[in-house]
């Protein structure tokens, strides 16, 4: 039984969860498993009605985990913790209740700042859930103290990852010497936390400087910001590409030399677009939020979070110049198939599964 905010099948995915949780799903059908699925809904505009859904699905969920305890054997629960924290350590007492090991997967970036950050009942409620589960995975192992602390268990570490239809998508050949037109790209959600004016202003700086740039944005985002930021950057070349689908994205992006990712999102955590942007050989420059800094490792540019527009710039020179890029490429497609793929992950999961399966009893 696989818990959380799951994105529909050929559905667009509403955020890193949706999609994440998506590609597990789908990968765990493919290794064999089957997969019942109870997703979050789909949050309505208002808060009323915003609070009002979400009732209505955890009551459901409960029920569900305990009406149908016979066609699961472990319940895979992947939190949004903060207001919905209460509720999610209501469902993994239901499942712990009827007997289910439960595997509490901490998504996203802001987890350890939250817990911190807020009232000693949410950290009690937090701390319960960390305990009565019956494994804690962390998507980044930044977390793993404050879990191991926690639960004097060993968290198992459950990255985000490529899935492999993904993962072999054919690359068009490239190259990038000096003096070569530098092709850009960003795709995702199209706002402002995520860095879209600095990366225009990236491609600004580097024509400035004289260089053949140009930009790809892929995605969407508020009509009237996107209206705003195509008047003011009009004179530059930027194709503003919408919304495509993943394997739309994977061949566009496999004709560029750089993903740019100047994300200032309090959220981040670990980006399934860097994995999907580094599998096709982009060359990540990224701001250090979340877990980017340890996915990136030595393929590419981390800059501190508030580094300006010029700084990448001159991070996407320096590569140029000094000849970089298809070492770069090369070491970016390579980190993802060892380290952030289906292929290195989805086996240890499945095993993980198997063994809390085998011992876990009644709670």
């Amino acid at each position: 039984m696989f818990c959380g905010p799951i994105a529909a099948p050929g559905q667009p995915a509403g955020g890193g969860y949706e999609a994440a949780n998506r590609r597990t799903c789908d990968a765990l059908v493919r290794h064999g498993w089957t997969v019942v699925e109870l997703p979050y809904p789909k949050a309505p505009r208002t808060a009323v009605h915003k609070l009002a859904a979400y009732a209505q699905h955890f009551v459901r969920a409960a029920a569900q985990l305990i009406r149908r305890r016979d066609d699961y054997d472990l319940l895979h629960l992947t939190p949004l913790n903060m207001h919905f924290a209460w509720a999610e350590s209501l469902l993994l007492s239901c499942a712990r209740w009827v007997g289910k090991p439960v595997l509490l997967d901490v998504r996203a970036g802001t987890f350890v700042r939250h817990y911190q950050r807020r009232g000693r009942l949410y950290q009690r409620i937090v701390d319960r859930s960390l305990r009565l589960a019956t494994q804690v995975a962390i998507e980044g192992r930044e977390y793993g103290p404050f879990v191991r602390q926690r639960t004097r268990q060993t968290p198992f570490y459950f990255p985000n990852y490529i899935d492999t239809p993904s993962l072999h998508q054919p690359l068009a050949e490239r190259q990038l010497a000096p003096g070569d037109p530098i092709r850009l790209i960003y795709f995702g959600r199209l706002v402002r936390e995520k860095g879209i004016e600095t990366a225009l202003q990236v491609l600004a700086a580097l024509r400035a400087r004289g260089h053949a740039a140009s930009l790809t944005l892929i995605g969407n985002g508020s009509a009237s910001y996107l209206r705003a930021l195509q008047a003011s950057y009009a004179g530059q070349p930027v194709e503003w590409a919408g919304s495509l689908s993943v394997e739309a994205i994977l061949s566009r992006a496999a004709q560029h030399h750089f993903f740019l990712f100047a994300s200032r999102h309090d959220g981040e955590g670990h980006s399934n677009a860097l994995n999907e942007a580094m599998a096709v050989g982009l060359v990540p420059i990224c701001s250090d939020q979340g877990f980017t800094r340890t996915v990136v490792g030595d393929a590419g540019a981390v800059l501190s979070r508030g580094a300006p527009a010029g700084a990448y710039a001159l991070a996407v020179e320096a590569i140029v110049d000094a000849g970089r890029w298809t070492e770069l490429s090369r070491r970016a497609r390579s980190r993802v198939q060892s380290l952030f793929s289906e292929d290195a992950n989805l086996p240890a999961l499945t095993r993980l599964y198997a063994a809390m399966i085998a011992v876990d009893g009644r709670h």
